[in-house]
């Protein structure tokens, strides 16, 4: 058996291989940086007896990648997903990891729960994230339109019925541009519908004109403006203006 037949069979280049000098413990670097080395040194090398261990090339190899281990062990947890896992991820991992997807808040674990719940929430910057974060101030049916303006503004409409945590809709956009969760640049409108049954009732006489119209857009988002084939129902809503 040559050099190079023993190296193969002891299992180098394997992560899994046995070092005839440290009886394993050697990193993969070590494996591959030897590995990669043409053939008559590698078979040199196992005929080398001028160290008492033996392989004296790779032990100096070793040597070279120790300092190597803990940076490789670090990005072969990243590549296997550990660290960019806001649930398996490391406490000292998290706060680099909340700024970078510009996640808030006051301690590691709150900040963890925000990334566990980005796992499942629509994209940053959307329309169903916006509206989302919305729902959190809003009580009752939480029904929340996102629309954008012209240039650089975004509508949010919602049912005044709705606004008890905050109070009106100052109290709603201040809330909002609070969570920093506005898209950079752009500027909110919060607008409330306030539909009564009275009015419902007004508009809608019989079944015929909501015929094929949804009880969102009905009763929970104000009337069309446009008003139905009968009734002549328009918005009955109020605005704040940009922050």
């Amino acid at each position: 058996m040559t050099a190079v037949d023993s190296h193969v069979a002891l299992g180098f280049g394997d992560p899994g291989g046995v070092s005839p000098l440290t009886g394993g413990l050697q990193h993969p670097v070590v494996d591959r940086w030897y590995d990669s080395l043409p053939a008559v040194y590698r078979d040199a090398d196992g005929e080398d007896t001028s160290t008492s261990a033996g392989w004296p090339l790779y032990g100096y190899l070793d040597a070279v990648a120790s300092p190597l281990r803990g940076p490789s062990a670090t990005a072969d947890r990243i590549a296997a997903g550990d660290l960019t896992d806001p649930v398996a991820a490391d406490d000292a991992w998290i706060p680099w990891f909340a700024q970078a997807v510009g996640v808030t808040g006051s301690s590691v674990a709150a900040q963890r729960a925000a990334l566990v719940g980005l796992l499942t929430s629509p994209a940053l910057g959307s329309r169903e994230y916006l509206a989302a974060v919305t729902r959190t101030f809003l009580t009752g049916s939480r029904d929340v339109t996102v629309t954008p303006l012209s240039g650089w503004g975004i509508q949010i409409r919602v049912l005044a019925a709705d606004l008890d945590l905050v109070g009106d809709l100052a109290g709603l956009t201040a809330a909002l541009y609070a969570t920093g969760q506005v898209p950079t640049g752009y500027q909110i409108s919060c607008t409330a519908d306030d539909v009564t049954w009275a009015q419902v009732d007004a508009a809608l006489p019989t079944w015929a004109p909501g015929e094929g119209v949804t009880w969102g857009r009905i009763a929970s988002m104000g009337l069309p403006a446009d008003g139905f084939v009968t009734g002549g129902f328009g918005w009955a809503g109020t605005a704040v203006g940009s922050h």
